[in-house]
């Protein structure tokens, strides 16, 4: 990973790319430049280049926010997923996806990639069949950038949302998955959950149940 003048430049695969093509109209997140087809280490391979977004990671800093300005910034992060969600999964094919369509990266629930699932009812049974009672209901199914952490929440200097980071991951889940991540490993700590709660709401059965799977799978 390099920068100059201003831009990013960085090898990746084919999904992170199309990722970044995806989100070219929605922002603030990086815009696509270029890509260089480069299959050296990886058969779907790239150098991409895209722009630099201003502002730094949100870290820590959560913790010396007053209310308003984490108010200020719960609204921003809001505006952002409210366009993110409204992008809809392919017509046809598999709805919990990969935005190439292919199988989801979640270390959440597998190491590996796994899916794709036609449904939300198949992506539960893969889960767990003792999680049915609870996941049986349905869930919008949206896109969702799937490792929503501080670091990757750029701010300025006044607090408010400059950027959205790191969008390797991005792929349609239910409705309230991207909350739920909010709550997984280190930086699950209060300021973080508070925040999260303003910008998605609450979804606590979702959550109990989750979080035992988590006991099985977590890679942390």
């Amino acid at each position: 990973m390099g920068i100059l003048l201003g831009l990013w430049l960085l090898f990746s695969q084919g999904i992170r790319l199309r990722a970044y093509q995806l989100l070219h109209v929605t922002g603030p997140v990086p815009s696509l430049i270029d890509a260089i087809p480069y299959s050296l280490y990886q058969p779907d391979g790239a150098f991409i280049v895209m722009t630099r977004l201003p502002g730094k990671p949100l870290e820590l800093d959560l913790w010396d926010m007053s209310p308003e300005q984490r108010s200020l910034l719960a609204s921003d992060l809001k505006r952002l997923f409210d366009q993110i969600r409204s992008i809809p999964p392919p017509s046809k094919g598999p709805k919990i996806c990969a935005v190439d369509g292919g199988p989801v990266l979640c270390y959440r629930v597998c190491v590996d990639r796994v899916g794709p699932f036609e449904i939300e009812a198949d992506f539960y049974q893969w889960l767990c069949d003792r999680l049915v009672p609870v996941h049986t209901r349905s869930h919008p199914i949206c896109l969702n950038h799937n490792d929503l952490a501080p670091q990757n929440i750029l701010v300025d200097e006044n607090g408010r949302l400059s950027g959205l980071v790191d969008w390797a991951t991005l792929s349609w889940f239910p409705w309230y998955w991207e909350w739920t991540r909010s709550y997984y490993t280190k930086e699950a700590y209060e300021p973080w959950r508070a925040l999260m709660d303003d910008v998605f709401g609450r979804f606590e059965e979702e959550l109990e149940l989750e979080q035992e799977i988590w006991k099985y799978t977590s890679i942390w």
